[in-house]
């Protein structure tokens, strides 16, 4: 979505949770994104910013961040 011009953070995440919610093993803690000087979510992508999420798949949590 990111690549395809969509700078708004509030449908990439729900799309990144639809995604997730698909799988009914995957537990959703969390999911930001943010800017990446300062860790504050943002509403807008404008530059560089990071993806970060936390999920559990049964009792292990995932961590994992991309920069966009």
């Amino acid at each position: 979505m990111i690549l395809s011009g969509e700078h708004d953070c509030g449908r990439i995440i729900a799309a990144i949770k639809r995604t997730i919610n698909s799988i009914p093993e995957i537990k959703i803690d969390y999911i930001e994104i943010v800017a990446p000087q300062t860790l504050e979510s943002i509403n807008k992508i404008r530059g560089p910013a990071v993806v970060l999420l936390a999920v559990f798949v049964g009792h292990t949590r995932l961590i994992d961040n991309i920069k966009v």
